[in-house]
């Protein structure tokens, strides 16, 4: 089932003997979009929710997410020229005490 507006999209998902998957994104303006996803699995009990956000700037993009496993990740891309970015991320997974950074160069597009 999906609902779609210029600014809203809503869906879900279900199946009988598997997850069910709802998700909502809702754009508050030109550069902000802010989005929720929920997941749960009848037949074994797990759920999982996670929210997430992105803001586009003149020349960067950040996105990040949080979820209910202790999970936080961000992403931040900075448009030099045209087909030229630099990226930097970060994931913190509190739970399991992983910590992941890295960097990157987008070379095209």
């Amino acid at each position: 089932m999906k609902y779609a507006s210029p600014t809203e999209i809503a869906t879900v998902m279900a199946s009988s003997f598997g997850p069910v998957i709802a998700s909502y994104v809702r754009k508050v303006n030109s550069k902000v979009s802010l989005a929720c996803e929920l997941f749960w699995d009848s037949r074994s009990g797990d759920s999982l929710t996670t929210l997430g956000y992105r803001f586009d700037l003149r020349s960067a993009t950040v996105i990040g997410q949080i979820d209910t496993n202790g999970r936080v990740a961000a992403t931040v891309e900075e448009k030099l020229n045209p087909g030229l970015s630099f990226l930097l991320s970060a994931e913190v997974d509190h739970v399991k005490k992983k910590y992941t950074f890295g960097y990157g160069l987008n070379i095209g597009q």
